[in-house]
This record gives structure tokens, C-alpha cells and sequence, in this order.
């Protein structure tokens, strides 16, 4: 298993790439930075923000697919009511 270089990325480029994306991924794609290392690293910066009071950062999904799938679990849900 061969390993990558490690990608280095500042906190300001980094807390850019949060602010102007929706997902993990897009975050993961602008700093160049693995999934796992953009999540790990999003969670360390939140928790430091909550932890100096400021401002939250927005909240990031693991895709774009988490509204949808919410829909269609709340609709599965109702229906499941009719039938009992």
C-alpha cells in the first residue's frame, strides 16, 4: 500500500473551504486533504470555536443526499402508521 504525500493546508485556507461549502467533500476537494483528515479536523475546530464563544461553524454533511433521505424516511414512517 503506497502512501501519499501529506497534504498541509492553513486554518484560513481550511476555515474558507467550510464556510463557502455544504458538504465534507467539497471541503475535502478544495484544501486537497483526505475525507477522514477534513472531518477529524472540521470537528477539532468546532469544538475549538464553541470552546473561545464564537461564532458556529455551519453544520457539513457527509453528502447531498441527507434532506432527501430524511424525506423518504418520514414518508416510510407515516406509512407504516396507515397500516397499523
Amino acid at each position: 500500500m503506497s502512501q501519499g504525500k501529506r497534504v498541509r493546508c492553513s486554518d484560513e485556507v481550511f476555515l474558507s473551504a467550510v464556510l463557502s461549502s455544504k458538504t465534507y467533500a467539497e471541503v475535502s476537494e478544495k484544501t486537497g486533504q483526505k475525507l477522514s483528515t477534513t472531518i477529524s479536523r472540521y470537528a477539532r475546530m468546532k469544538k475549538k470555536f464553541y470552546e473561545d464563544g464564537r461564532t458556529n461553524l455551519p453544520n457539513l454533511t457527509t453528502n447531498n443526499n441527507t434532506k432527501d433521505h430524511l424525506k423518504v424516511k418520514m414518508c416510510g414512517q407515516k406509512l407504516l402508521s396507515c397500516m397499523e
